[in-house]
């Protein structure tokens, strides 16, 4: 999407009046703004996620070790 707006504004001239462009161009860009802050969303989500799963394996990795550590004694 980021690279047709790119294409559209560098190729297309910017027109005002009945039959010009400068709408469609402003909806691009609040197309690309919604998007791009959907993406930092998604991205905060993914984050909380990976931060959780690696809390559980760290959890794990300890409760492994004591279990070694058990076993050796």
């Amino acid at each position: 999407m980021l690279e047709k707006l790119g294409t559209f504004a560098r190729n297309s001239p910017i027109t005002a009046g009945r039959e010009g462009n400068i709408n469609a161009m402003i909806s691009q860009i609040k197309s690309v703004g919604k998007t791009i802050g959907e993406f930092k969303q998604l991205e905060k989500t993914v984050q909380q996620e990976l931060d959780e799963h690696k809390e559980k394996c760290a959890v794990i990795n300890v409760k492994h070790m004591i279990n070694n550590m058990e076993e050796l004694q």
